[in-house]
């Protein structure tokens, strides 16, 4: 074999074949990284709007549970509920029927001023936005084991907590640290049980974080019983209730009412709630531009707001059991 054929034989690529193949290595790799990027995107998406869904259902779903044990105090109705002489006042306290103790009042709704104020103890809600207030008993049974005279199961007594001590003729609101009305028979009320007395205020406040379903919830701070603040879901952005109402005492709905049109004689005539909560994404998409329309019940329609957030609507309808139970049982 001669020099030139060898020469032939270990040639490299020519300058053409180089080219076109690295033109297919581009094409190749352009359509590997846009089904990347594609995929990438489309995960993206689906996790942001999951999120929202979450976010969503969390928020009904802490709604739902506050208004179906609004006005539980055992096994009396809140009406019938005697404050002890020593119970302590709540520092900072709302104003009117929505202070922490005045129980005939179990349930309240408002909407907030323009600076964000509601029933006199919150002044950081989003402005214009629906606030309520509900009260009663969590629902865990405390009982004087042995007949002492304690309170001890399934734990006893804690001096950072309100009370309800409550039979079926007779309840007292106290003050944990106070002397326990007596359950003994004789006593203040005999066989009586007791339940920690809870108040929470839902309402959404704008942080730095965004708008947010926050409470305030009654709880032991600084030496007394103070309204304390909660940061509970990002990202909901407005809520609003509609309010169903027996008006003749059968114990059927027999019409609904926005928190604007509801008057004091209203609140012990609610039998009913429909909830609905608008649930922004937690993060903006650049790709996207809200233009839709939201209508939650009771208030005006919302947008197009035209900013980069996904949105959602949820709504659900949540029916006060212990209404229901205390007019369909005559009590």
């Amino acid at each position: 074999m001669n020099t030139l054929t060898q020469f032939k034989k270990s040639q490299g690529m020519s300058l053409v074949e180089l080219m076109v193949s690295m033109a297919i290595g581009l094409i190749l790799i352009g359509g590997t990284a846009s089904v990347y990027l594609a995929s990438k995107r489309s995960y993206v998406e689906v996790e942001r709007m999951s999120r929202v869904t979450q976010n969503s259902r969390f928020a009904l779903q802490l709604l739902s549970e506050a208004v179906q044990h609004a006005g539980f105090v055992g096994e009396i109705p809140m009406g019938s509920i005697e404050l002890d002489p020593n119970l302590n006042a709540v520092n900072s306290d709302c104003s009117d029927l929505a202070a922490a103790y005045d129980i005939d009042n179990y349930l309240l709704a408002t909407e907030s001023s323009g600076a964000g104020a509601a029933f006199g103890c919150i002044n950081d809600a989003l402005p214009n936005t629906s606030v309520l207030l509900v009260k009663n008993v969590r629902p865990m049974r405390l009982i004087d084991s042995d007949d002492n005279g304690t309170i001890d199961s399934p734990e006893g007594l804690n001096a950072t907590t309100t009370y309800v001590v409550s039979n079926n003729i007779r309840g007292i609101l106290f003050d944990g640290a106070d002397a326990a009305p007596t359950v003994t028979e004789g006593g203040d009320v005999p066989d009586g049980s007791a339940w920690e007395y809870q108040a929470q205020i839902y309402y959404i406040r704008d942080t730095a974080a965004g708008p947010q379903l926050s409470r305030r919830v009654l709880a032991w701070s600084g030496g007394s019983m103070s309204w304390i603040t909660e940061d509970l879901i990002l990202g909901v952005e407005n809520m609003s209730f509609s309010f169903g109402l027996d008006t003749n005492a059968d114990g059927d709905i027999d019409t609904y009412k926005p928190v604007a049109a509801m008057v004091p004689i209203d609140w012990n005539n609610v039998y009913a709630i429909e909830c609905d909560v608008l649930v922004r994404s937690e993060t903006t998409d650049p790709q996207y531009t809200d233009t839709k329309t939201y209508n939650l019940s009771g208030i005006a329609a919302i947008g197009p707001l035209n900013d980069n957030f996904h949105r959602m609507v949820m709504q659900n309808t949540v029916s006060l059991r212990n209404p229901y139970f205390v007019i369909r049982g005559n009590l």
